[in-house]
């Protein structure tokens, strides 16, 4: 996949809780009326159901309400939105946009399952450390234990002594 449109993905597909997707970011890249988009969600039976007024980051990284669609319902949006309605000079590029964006997603829930695996492993891995951890600890205050037994019995042994060596003389 191109470098240049996975970094235009990364900047208008965002997702703040991973099930919604803001529809302004696009709207504004590509010089799309953000309200009359807005309008025809409102009138689309399929799509009205599948979007919501959220609270999203802007690019500003300040929370703005932004009409959102779900994540796995953004491509439909993305469908029906005929690129004569984009700006000329970028009517080119959302055509690779709305091309491409599916692999985008794909990779990113492809990269997610392998972090998933990853996590999961390390929590494996992690599980079998702790257990690794408990017994050093067990083992730790099993031999500090078995030392101060020692030692009682040596300092006990040497008291004897004492006790003798006083009695002698």
């Amino acid at each position: 996949m191109n470098t240049e449109l996975t970094l235009l993905y990364k900047k208008t597909a965002r997702m703040d809780d991973d099930l919604y997707i803001a529809i302004k970011p696009v709207c504004d890249f590509f010089g799309i009326d953000y309200k009359h988009q807005a309008r025809k969600l409102r009138r689309d039976a399929v799509l009205r159901q599948l979007s919501c007024l959220n609270t999203t980051t802007g690019a500003d990284g300040k929370k703005y309400s932004m009409i959102s669609v779900q994540k796995n319902h953004f491509l439909l949006w993305l469908a029906k939105i005929t690129p004569l309605m984009v700006d000329a000079n970028l009517r080119e590029k959302f055509i690779q946009y709305q091309l491409h964006i599916h692999e985008y997603f794909e990779r990113i829930q492809g990269d997610a399952s392998y972090y998933q695996r990853k996590f999961k492993n390390l929590k494996d891995c992690m599980d079998e450390e702790e257990t690794i951890a408990t017994t050093r600890t067990t083992l730790r205050y099993r031999k500090q234990a078995n030392w101060k037994r020692i030692r009682d019995i040596l300092d006990d042994q040497l008291q004897l002594q004492l006790v003798e060596e006083n009695e002698t003389h």
